[in-house]
């Protein structure tokens, strides 16, 4: 598979997308032929960089499987506030998005899944653009936003798992994406982020204590820790070899977007550059699970149509293209959890860290 980066001074057009329709055509004949500007095929990805930081250690793997050897520092410093991080750059190609996760214990809403964990996300541009723009960037964010909670955030975990004692204690992950710069494939960049720094993230062992009340002969009684009507204490395990990742991230899937060009015969393109989604007629993407299953699929960023029959090859293609991008963050995973720097924190890494909300 080729990983040639695009240089930046091959773009002739701007971070908007705008381009002319000589510079579109001249995409689309190239891709037709198979063959993109920056030397992928259609189907390839270009040279990805992944970085986590996993307590204080960082690690960096790139898309191909192997190191960073550009001599540039990839890393991150470890984030005091944030249970879990990573981030994900293409070195040369005006591509880095940061993603954190801030785990706290909650009282869950009375009424609304009182037995389920909650999953909050947040997406936002580093630096506006411009004032006049300012509008239409905070737009945009939205609507990835909303994709991402659609496609993403019902799969990425086991709420009901991230529940401590029904109707009092549960778990509140807050994902935080911030987008330095990205030179297009947006959604499937903020997802690959999200899975690896929810990978990272560390939950202490927490034990529900029973309430206890004095009877006047001395005796006591133990009310149920599972009663909504009890208020029970709990106790936090401070030691980070006891800490736990979020239960069902195992599962946590991937997104791939599908470009449909604006062509016959109709090309597909995967990690598709600004200047290539410009080209296209439209957009989809499909959420799929390490198990091959999808998720999800949503049509997005652009007016025009697909067939019906297209479908079809759509999820295809998409569940193909899961395979590399779920061995390019599980080649990751398994080098950070080997690493035998997590067994030499202090004891009381997490204690003084969550807190009652």
């Amino acid at each position: 598979m080729s990983t040639i980066t695009l240089n930046p001074a091959m773009s002739t057009t701007s971070s908007s997308g705008n381009i002319s329709p000589s510079e579109m055509n001249y995409i689309v004949e190239g891709c037709r032929d198979n063959m993109r500007l920056d030397g992928r095929t259609c189907q390839d990805y270009r040279h990805y960089t992944l970085s986590t930081q996993s307590s204080s250690s960082s690690t960096t793997t790139t898309s191909n499987g192997g190191g960073n050897d550009d001599g540039n520092d990839t890393t991150i410093g470890p984030l005091v506030l944030s249970n879990g991080s990573a981030r994900i750059l293409l070195p040369g190609g005006g591509t880095h998005v940061l993603c954190s996760v801030k785990a706290d214990l909650v009282h869950p809403a009375p009424g609304i899944t009182p037995s389920e964990g909650v999953l909050e996300l947040h997406v936002d541009h580093a630096i506006s653009p411009s004032s006049s723009s300012r509008h239409q960037r905070r737009q945009a964010d939205m609507e990835l936003q909303s994709l991402l909670r659609k496609l993403f955030l019902p799969h990425a975990v086991d709420r009901q798992a991230l529940c401590i004692v029904p109707h009092q204690y549960v778990w509140r992950l807050n994902i935080d994406v911030l987008i330095f710069a990205c030179q297009g494939n947006l959604v499937d960049i903020c997802a690959m982020v999200m899975r690896a720094a929810l990978q990272q993230t560390k939950l202490p062992h927490i034990t529900p204590i029973s309430a206890t009340t004095n009877k006047t002969d001395g005796s006591s009684v133990t009310k149920k820790s599972s009663s909504s009507s009890a208020t029970s204490d709990l106790a936090v395990d401070g030691d980070i070899i006891h800490a736990r990742r979020p239960p069902g991230i195992e599962n946590c899937p991937v997104i791939v977007t599908t470009n449909i060009l604006k062509c016959r015969p109709t090309v597909m393109l995967l990690d598709a550059t600004k200047e290539e989604e410009a080209c296209a007629s439209c957009q989809v993407s499909v959420a799929v699970d390490p198990q091959q299953r999808v998720c999800g699929i949503q049509k997005h960023s652009s007016a025009g149509t697909i067939a019906f029959g297209m479908i079809h090859n759509v999820t295809t293609t998409a569940v193909q293209a899961s395979k590399h991008v779920l061995d390019f963050l599980s080649n990751h995973t398994n080098k950070d959890h080997s690493s035998p720097e997590v067994e030499q924190q202090p004891q009381d890494f997490l204690q003084d860290h969550f807190h009652i909300r």
